[in-house]
């Protein structure tokens, strides 16, 4: 792509070119030469020097004169102005005449001069070849072949900084990130491969980061910038795999939309992109990287345009295997075919001038992801943009029990097998009740109960902690009754609840890596089937997570509501899939997570604050077989034992993998053991973790049982 620089530039160039007479095999002294006079115009070194040369080449002196002022950092308006003056020209003509390496507006190129950011430099001799300079390295000698492009200019590339927004702004923002909640939270493998590739920036990837503020309209108000996840319909409920970009601005009253169009998705090779503003410009550019066995990078310019932002420029590279397991190009400007040379120089221009790091997950290219791991990104978390929003609005701090308004009242502790299930309903002042159920052949254990947390306090933006301070049962543990159709209930503990004292509320957007393993070990199956990075834990928490750290017993919400609830939000019940018959049109609500019925009570009233004390965790008693993990039993060993102790062997091989027993009284039981740690819920993971010898007793006590 043939750049445009100053007619002064060129004249300068062109008169040392021509000056001189040599051969040919000196021409790249004179080129050099000629490096060194452009570098002092863009450096702003030596004006009057240049101003001079540029008066012998043939060149207007005044005007070379107020290039260099421009180019150097010096006001624009009086640079043209005085230019016009000294040459008799149209001052906005000579303001008018510059650009960037890449292409791109003319307040880009002298901006990213200004600051000293490398800048390429070309030119196009008499023989039709594009020598190319590069800024800062003092390497040249590139060569390819030129191409052109029109480019709109950036009319915000001279506006202030980003200011601050009125109370009225930061309000409709607020009232934007509300309404799309669930959907920027469902976004969450934002960082499922960046961790990978921008590991040298510690702490960045440990989190999403899906909002930005700002000024990418030039009126010194920021603009609110956001990824949310785009919800699909798939049968009877939703999924969540791509993730739309969203620009709102402030037009006085309330928020507008300027622009939404894709920008992440789970599908294929995945999607690479970095949201960036440069040097110089207001204007949004985003690079783009997708595909699998074919693949496109683009580097797309966004530009104000009334209420919207629209795309102004495309440089685009598209790559596919050919018939000889090679690969195939083909380069593109604002669609136009070009060489690879070209776009190759253009796109060294384009993130050599990055200045503002707005949004990224990944990128391929290697000179970009070296330019980001450079910069500091302005992205932000959910709650933070909310916080600070807030303080922009005026609002005052919250108190921390007023995070139970966004939480969902339903939560579910259960062995995933329907066996048994815990389910708890936390209202918004704390307060709570709950049922417990669980089946045993004729026997039905049974617990109703009610109760309140209180001592809230936020530990940081994902995590909340508070105490339980009542727990009431309606029937005291233990009771026993019998119903008309003589099926036997035993009245237990509220599981979960009881034993503990202190708990921790987990909020979508935690970071697993940094989750207790207890909790995550129950939790883990209400995130299943909505894995985004794969595996059975995403990457980061999904749902809502109540924690028992006492008991390290979690409760999680239902992914499923959560998803329904972002898709009554409004504009995404407008993305029903096509063509999927009678249920995509009927648009069927998500299965409704229901309590047990409740036992009647008999007693017509309930037992006041029979919190049972938790279990000390005290050995108080022998083990039946404590070498059962550490050689092979014999008949000699378990001779006289009934069907219960020979359950009891079994259960104290599990326990010492830290199985975590479903029944209430056998997990009681082994919580007597200072040893031990209940941690992993599938009986299947601790007999794989068991040893030959450990396995071969749990058979020998199995066939024993019979």
């Amino acid at each position: 792509m043939r750049k445009n620089y100053t007619a002064v530039a060129m004249g300068v160039i062109m008169g040392l070119l021509c000056s001189v007479s040599c051969p040919a095999s000196d021409l790249s002294d004179y080129l050099d030469a000629a490096k060194n006079v452009f570098s002092s115009f863009i450096a702003g070194e030596n004006s009057a020097a240049a101003a001079s040369s540029a008066a012998a080449s043939g060149t207007d002196a005044a005007a070379a004169g107020a290039s260099s002022a421009a180019a150097s950092g010096t006001d624009a308006a009086a640079a043209s102005a005085s230019s016009a003056a000294a040459s008799g020209t149209d001052a906005a003509a000579a303001s008018a005449t510059s650009a960037a390496v890449s292409g791109a507006d003319a307040a880009a190129g002298s901006a990213a001069a200004a600051s000293g950011d490398d800048l390429s430099l070309g030119l196009i001799t008499d023989d039709g070849q594009w020598y190319y300079f590069s800024g800062d390295d003092g390497s040249g000698g590139d060569q390819g072949t030129s191409g052109t492009g029109t480019v709109i200019p950036d009319a915000a590339a001279s506006a202030g900084s980003d200011g601050l927004m009125s109370a009225a702004c930061a309000q409709a923002y607020l009232d934007v990130l509300e309404r799309c909640r669930e959907r920027i939270l469902l976004y969450d493998w934002q960082n499922t491969w960046s961790r990978y590739s921008f590991d040298d920036r510690a702490g960045a990837e440990t989190e999403l980061r899906p909002v930005a503020l700002a000024d990418v309209c030039g009126d010194s108000t920021p603009e609110l910038i956001f990824a949310a996840a785009r919800l699909h319909q798939y049968e009877y409920s939703w999924m969540a795999t791509s993730a739309d970009l969203y620009v709102y601005g402030f037009d006085g009253t309330k928020a507008v939309q300027l622009l939404r169009t894709d920008i992440d998705y789970l599908a294929g090779g995945g999607f690479r992109y970095v949201l960036f503003q440069r040097a110089g410009s207001r204007n949004l550019w985003l690079y783009s990287s997708c595909g699998d066995e074919n693949w496109t990078v683009s580097f797309t310019e966004y530009v104000q345009s009334g209420q919207s932002l629209v795309v102004n420029e495309v440089w685009q590279e598209n790559t596919w295997p050919d018939y000889d397991y090679g690969m195939m190009a083909e380069y593109l400007h604002n669609g136009a075919p070009l060489d690879q040379w070209s776009y190759e120089t253009a796109k060294s221009g384009i993130i050599q001038s990055m200045e503002t790091l707005l949004l990224y997950n990944w990128a391929d290219d290697e000179q970009l992801c070296g330019k980001v791991l450079t910069m500091s990104p302005q992205s932000m978390t959910f709650r933070g943009a909310l916080e600070k929003l807030s303080a922009y609005a005026g609002k005052p701090q919250q108190d921390p029990i007023e995070i139970l308004k966004e939480v969902p009242d339903e939560f579910f502790f259960s062995s995933g097998a329907g066996a048994w299930e815990c389910d708890l309903t936390l209202k918004d002042d704390g307060s709570f009740t709950g049922q417990y159920h669980d089946s045993d052949a004729d026997v039905v254990y049974v617990c109703s109960f009610h109760g309140n947390f209180g001592d809230f306090r936020k530990i940081d933006e994902n995590t909340y902690s508070m105490r339980l301070e009542n727990l009431y049962y309606d029937r005291a543990a233990g009771e026993e009754w019998t119903d008309a159709g003589g099926l036997r209930y035993i009245s237990s503990d509220a599981y979960g609840i009881y034993g503990g004292d202190l708990f921790y509320l987990y909020l979508p957007g935690h970071p697993t890596e940094s989750l207790p393993e207890g909790f995550l070990s129950w939790a883990a199956m209400y995130m299943s089937g909505y894995s985004s990075t794969g595996g059975d834990t995403p990457y980061v928490l999904s749902i809502y997570g109540l924690y028992n750290s006492a008991g390290q017993e979690g409760f999680g919400t239902s992914i499923h509501d959560i998803l329904q609830k972002a898709w009554n939000a409004g504009e995404e019940a407008s993305y029903a899939a096509e063509g999927s018959g009678a249920g995509g049109q009927e648009n069927p609500q998500a299965l409704q997570n229901s309590q047990p019925v409740p036992v009647q009570n008999s007693q017509p009233a309930p037992v006041q604050n029979v919190q049972p004390a938790p279990v000390q965790n005290v050995q108080s008693a022998p083990q039946l077989l404590p070498f059962s993990s550490e050689r092979y039993l014999t008949g000699a060993d378990i001779a006289g034992f009934n069907a219960d102790q020979l359950q009891t062997a079994i259960n104290e091989i599990y326990a010492r993998h830290g199985y975590i027993f479903r029944t209430p009284e056998i997990l009681d039981y082994f919580r007597q053991y200072d040893w031990y740690l209940p941690s992993v819920a599938d009986a299947s993971q601790v007999y794989s973790s068991c040893s030959d010898v450990e396995r071969a007793n749990i058979e020998f006590l199995s066939a024993a049982l019979g």
